[in-house]
């Protein structure tokens, strides 16, 4: 099977000013190092390692800067200047840049670079489009670094796989998406964003290739996102919720997108993921490609090393096909991508970071789409709303839930009532006074209010929001039959488990409480009650 870049190991330098004002991110010793290796050997073992100097502070904390020198390589020399930063999973920062590009003149705002950065580990991951071609920044350690040019594929899924997913979206048959059918609100954060939930999971051999899932997951899911802003479509957003790892490398083959729910069971049942995007690492298998997708459906599988096929494939389970003159239909005659001969759209050629819209003009003045049946950003728009709703998230968004009446006319802001004060039954609640609701869930556990009757014979998730000034939170379970353990942490750490929590009690009985003193304000914990043996008839209350 054909390789998927030409690359080279090297190191990431400390930053330098020379006749650009902003500093570079490369040694141009290595950067020389990589021009030499791309013209002459697919793959390079040699490592050149630079320390990283101007981008770290003293704590050995990378900041990135607003402006940097992308000197990728003798071709591409370019200044990239940050237009957005936005914080995803376990403070992994995602960085939307744009650099010139002779062929995006016309558009005054767009991105064609993006970059995460991993605070936790120090490991940076990027992937940057340009007329020159599309090049990855690939972390091997904190210090060392490899650059690979992305190998342009023929076809990235030669054959299409629509079988598509009969039994989510055959409406008389499944009651959750029919319900969500006639309420075309779909799951929003208060500013009326429709958010889709995505759970990455990698084979050991694809994160060996990344360097680091988390920054990887999260780049690949700002490419969508920036292809959305790019495209004109400013109100639908992927939010990466978790990530995960296999054993299973089949390759990227079809199978993979059935057998990957499988994998991940638990991971799914706990984040309820809309999308699933499956990383591996490219094999011989028969049937491989870069990248393959359920058309329409909810899983893509994405080849490592080729980044920009997870965009093409995500626009499959949106319901997109290739261009309008292939050999395969969709199930909406305007939901594929366009190529007007001069720019090529994600689903058809895949050049530039782009869905179909007739309503946009490349530099040639050519539109990039057609109305009859390239219109990519129309399809995002009808189906947004029913692909959020594909799993109810348990994900808290960070500034809560829209609370718009389903009128698709944006979030209405109604004074949450207050929730109804404890009982007497509550002892040790008498000096309580109940907060309010901030998201109106049922998973939402709030001050002073219990929670009764609670049965499970595996976990239940519940979440509570701590308001500034608080001093102390205290969680108890108490009550019931059977014997319940309770585990909680911050949502920055993902949902507390037996073998993976900040917080934890555990006896033989229902009677657990935690005490987390000085807990982060004005932000979520999350709050596990795991089954030692089924319970029935338990109280989860907490005070602060």
């Amino acid at each position: 099977m054909r390789l998927p870049v030409t690359c080279l190991l090297v190191g990431c330098m400390g930053l330098h000013l020379n006749s650009y004002a902003a500093p570079a991110l490369f040694s141009d010793n290595a950067v020389a190092a990589l021009d030499e290796s791309v013209n002459t050997s697919p793959i390079s073992e040699e490592l050149v390692q630079v320390k990283l100097i101007d981008i770290v502070d003293k704590q050995g904390n990378i900041n990135f800067p607003d402006k940097v020198r992308l000197n990728i390589s003798a071709d591409a020399d370019l200044e990239l200047v940050v237009i957005n930063r936005e914080q995803t999973i376990n403070n992994v920062e995602t960085i939307y840049g744009k650099v010139y590009d002779s062929r995006l003149d016309q558009f005054e705002e767009f991105s064609n670079a993006v970059f995460s950065l991993n605070h936790q580990t120090g490991k940076l991951t990027g992937f940057i489009e340009t007329e020159h071609g599309k090049y990855n920044i690939v972390p091997v350690s904190k210090t060392l670094y490899r650059i690979t040019k992305e190998t342009k594929l023929d076809d990235i899924d030669p054959e299409y796989y629509q079988l598509g997913q009969p039994e989510a979206f055959n409406l008389a048959n499944n009651p959750k998406i029919a319900a969500s059918k006639r309420n075309e609100k779909g799951e929003r954060d208060k500013k009326g964003n429709i958010i889709i939930d995505v759970f990455m999971g990698y084979s050991y051999d694809a994160a060996a290739m990344v360097g680091d899932i988390n920054a990887n997951a999260a780049m690949l899911v700002g490419t969508v996102n920036s292809g959305l802003k790019n495209s004109g479509i400013h109100n639908i957003k992927l939010r990466l919720i978790g990530t995960g790892k296999t054993s299973y490398n089949p390759g990227v083959v079809t199978s993979v997108l059935s057998d990957a729910e499988g994998w991940f069971a638990r991971e799914i049942e706990t984040l309820a993921p809309d999308f699933v995007g499956i990383i591996q690492k490219p094999t011989d298998a028969p049937g491989s490609a870069g990248g393959w997708g359920r058309m329409p459906g909810y899983v893509t599988v994405s080849g490592a090393g080729w980044n920009s096929v997870f965009r093409h494939e995500i626009g499959h389970n949106v319901g997109g096909g290739h261009c309008p003159w292939g050999k395969t239909r969709t199930n909406w005659r305007y939901a594929y991508g366009f190529d007007n001969g001069v720019s090529t759209t994600h689903m058809c050629g895949n050049e530039l970071n782009y869905y179909s819209n007739p309503s946009l003009k490349d530099k040639s003045g050519e539109p990039m789409g057609r109305t009859a049946d390239a219109d990519m950003v129309r399809l995002w728009k009808e189906r947004a709303a029913e692909i959020s709703a594909h799993r109810t998230h348990t994900v808290p968004f960070p500034d809560g839930d829209d609370t718009d009446n389903g009128d698709n006319n944006g979030p209405d802001w109604p004074k949450p009532k207050p929730p109804k004060p404890p009982t007497d039954d509550d002892d040790d609640t008498d000096d309580c006074k109940p907060s309010e609701s901030i998201t109106g869930r049922a998973e939402e556990l709030v001050a002073c209010v219990p929670k009764k009757g609670l049965s499970s014979d595996w976990r239940r998730y519940y979440f509570i929001f701590v308001p500034e000034n608080a001093k102390e939170l205290s969680i108890q379970l108490k009550g019931g039959t059977g014997n319940a353990n309770l585990f909680a942490g911050h949502s920055s750490k993902g949902w507390p488990s037996k073998t993976d929590h900040e917080y934890s009690s555990v006896s033989s009985d229902n009677n657990e409480k935690i005490i987390i003193n000085n807990p982060k304000t004005r932000s979520y914990y999350h709050i596990t009650i795991s089954a030692e043996k089924p319970f029935e008839g338990v109280t989860l209350k907490a005070k602060y």
